[in-house]
């Protein structure tokens, strides 16, 4: 039995810069710092803890971290690639948002689930966008669990469509940068 594991990087770094104000004081709730705009401007998250908190002892197919290139990120990606992600970005835009990247998830997604998956393996979605709700359907009705790892804000129909969901809440602070 093999996990693949996908991980959003905008979504879980931008929540998880909400937790994390939570975590330090600067907002009372995760409810509060969306609606009030409120983030920990210095969270970043060590893609080294995440890769063993992902991979534990595990057999990993595919450990893939999805994002956007801008001028100022690039020694981002490079350090997800020698964490042991593979790593898969898009050049950034300004319309696009990350979009590109979502759509680049869901297609490796598919392509490993109808290419390279066996009967027994699971997937692991890094993510708490209810955008992945189909996908994560799709892919049970084939016969593959998803599990979902986010923060506990996460949506709540992805946790519900979920196999199994992880909170990653207790770990904002090991994961820190």
């Amino acid at each position: 039995m093999t996990n693949f594991i996908y991980v959003d990087n905008a979504n879980l770094l931008i929540e998880g810069a909400r937790v994390s104000a939570v975590s330090r004081g600067l907002a009372s709730s995760v409810e509060e710092a969306r609606g009030c705009r409120i983030i920990d401007r210095s969270y970043r998250i060590d893609f080294g803890k995440l890769y063993r908190l992902l991979v534990p002892d595990v057999t990993t197919a595919r450990a893939r971290i999805f994002g956007s290139r801008n001028e100022s990120n690039g020694d981002v990606w490079e350090e997800a690639a020698r964490s042991g992600f593979e790593v898969v970005v898009q050049e950034s835009t300004p319309s696009a948002k990350d979009r590109k990247s979502d759509s680049c998830l869901v297609l490796s997604v598919a392509r490993d689930a109808y290419r390279n998956a066996k009967q027994g393996d699971s997937f692991t979605i890094v993510s708490g966008t209810n955008a992945y709700c189909p996908l994560i359907a799709q892919l049970q009705q084939d016969g593959f669990p998803v599990d979902v790892r986010f923060w506990n804000h996460a949506g709540r129909q992805i946790k519900k469509v979920a196999n199994r969901f992880f909170s990653l809440d207790r770990h904002v602070d090991e994961l820190r940068a």
